[in-house]
C-alpha cells in the first residue's frame, strides 16, 4: 500500500478531532507533532494508539515515578544501574530483576504515556504530520490505548477555554445527537449523559447553555467532547458577514437549503414510500407556531422543497441584520424538525447517516 502523508495545524483541526479522524479511518502509521522546540511522536495501529517499548524515554519515565513517589532515590539509582548493564529491552530488564511486576509496570507506563500526551489537547497551534503505513517494529508494541477513551479522558482534563470555544458553533446553531455504532464503546459519565439529554430536548446551543445546571464552561467542554467523537453534530454555517443579505446571497442560501430538504425527502421516501411527504408536511405544521412571521405561510412542494419564493418576491428588507438572523434561524429550525422526523420514523442509525450526508452538500 502506498504511504499517505497528511499535514496541518491544530488551528484548523484540534488534537481531539485529529485523533478521532485517525481512529475512524482505522489508519496505521506515525503522527509527528511539533510546537516550537517540543516534539511528540505517536504510533497508531488500525486507529488506536500503539505504545512501543523502544519509544519510551526510560529516564523521564523513572523520574516520573519518583515525582509520584512510586520510587525513592535509591530505587531509582538501582533501576539506572540495571538498565546500563546491557542492551536488552529496558522493560524486560526491570521485570526480570523484580523491580516491578509485569502488571504494575504496564500500568505505570500507561499512566506515564497519558500524562505526557494530555497537555497536547490544550495546544492552540502546533504543526502535525501523519504518515500512514504499518509500524516497523510491531513486536515492540506493549499495548494499544483505545483512542476513543483517550480522547474523552483528554478533553475532560482540558484547561484551554479558547481551544474549546474556537471549535464550537455560534449560540444560535442547533445541535443534533447522533447514535453511531461505536457509541457503546465509549464510557460516558453521568454529566455527559445529562448534556446529551439536554441537547435532545432543547437542540439550540443558546438554550442548552441557559438550561444547563453545569454552567456554561463545563457545558461547552462536554459539547466539545461530543463533537470531537461525532456523538453530536450540527449543520455548518455559511460564511456570511454580520451585514444583511443581498439578493444573490439570498438565492444561494435558498438553493442550498432546498437541496438539503430535497435530499431529506428523497431519503425518507426511499425507506417508506409516498407517505414520507405527509410526515415531513406534518413536522412543518408542528413547528409553524415557533417560526418568525416570515415563515407563517410556508408549505412543502411535492418533492419536499420548502416554497420560499416569498422571500425573493415580497418587499422584505433582508439588508437589516435582525431580519437576516430571523430568516436563517427559521431555516435551521425547519431542518432540525425534518431531521427529528426522520429519527422518529426510521430510528437513530438513519438519523446519523442523514446528518453526515447533509453536511456534504456543497455550500
Amino acid at each position: 500500500m502506498d504511504k499517505e502523508r497528511i499535514q496541518g495545524n491544530f488551528s484548523e483541526i484540534p488534537f481531539s478531532y485529529l485523533l478521532f479522524s485517525i481512529w475512524k479511518s482505522e489508519k496505521s502509521g506515525n503522527l509527528k507533532i511539533k510546537k516550537g522546540k517540543v516534539k511528540k511522536n505517536l504510533d497508531f495501529q488500525e486507529g488506536n494508539i500503539a505504545v512501543v517499548s523502544s519509544s519510551i524515554n526510560m529516564k523521564q519515565f523513572l523520574e516520573n515515578l519518583i515525582s509520584h513517589k512510586v520510587l525513592d532515590f535509591s530505587s531509582y539509582k538501582k533501576c539506572n544501574d540495571i538498565l546500563a548493564k546491557n542492551n536488552s529491552s529496558p522493560v524486560k530488564k526491570l521485570i526480570e530483576n523484580k523491580i516491578f511486576s509485569p502488571a504494575s509496570l504496564w500500568k505505570f507506563i500507561e499512566n506515564y504515556i497519558k500524562l505526557d500526551l494530555f497537555p497536547i489537547f490544550d495546544w492552540q497551534q502546533a504543526e502535525y504530520s501523519f504518515e500512514t503505513g504499518s509500524i516497523s517494529k510491531t513486536e515492540e508494541i506493549l499495548f494499544l490505548l483505545p483512542t476513543l477513551d483517550f480522547v474523552l479522558e483528554g478533553v475532560r482534563l482540558m484547561k484551554s477555554e479558547k481551544v474549546i470555544k474556537n471549535h464550537l458553533p455560534q449560540d444560535e446553531v442547533t445541535i443534533h445527537i447522533l447514535s453511531p455504532d461505536y457509541l457503546n464503546k465509549i464510557k460516558l459519565n453521568y454529566l455527559e449523559k445529562y448534556i446529551i439529554s439536554l441537547i435532545e430536548k432543547e437542540g439550540k446551543l443558546k438554550k442548552i447553555f441557559s438550561f444547563s445546571e453545569l454552567g456554561e464552561k463545563e457545558t461547552q467542554k462536554i459539547i466539545f467532547a461530543l463533537l470531537s467523537l461525532e456523538i453530536a453534530s450540527y449543520m455548518k454555517e455559511s460564511s456570511l458577514s454580520d451585514q444583511g443579505l443581498s439578493k444573490d446571497e439570498l438565492r444561494r442560501i435558498i438553493e442550498i437549503f432546498n437541496k438539503k430538504c430535497f435530499y431529506i425527502s428523497k431519503y425518507i421516501s426511499k425507506e417508506i414510500g409516498p407517505v414520507a411527504i405527509n410526515i415531513l408536511g406534518k413536522c412543518i405544521e408542528d413547528i409553524r407556531p415557533s417560526l418568525s412571521n416570515l415563515f407563517k405561510g410556508i408549505s412543502l412542494d411535492t418533492d419536499g422543497k420548502v416554497l420560499l419564493d416569498f422571500a425573493l418576491k415580497k418587499s422584505i428588507n433582508f439588508q437589516r441584520n435582525e431580519i437576516k438572523k430571523a430568516f436563517l434561524n427559521d431555516l435551521d429550525e425547519i431542518l432540525a424538525a425534518e431531521i427529528l422526523a426522520v429519527k422518529k420514523t426510521l430510528g437513530n442509525e438513519h438519523e446519523s447517516i442523514l446528518v453526515k450526508n447533509l453536511e456534504k452538500i456543497e455550500e
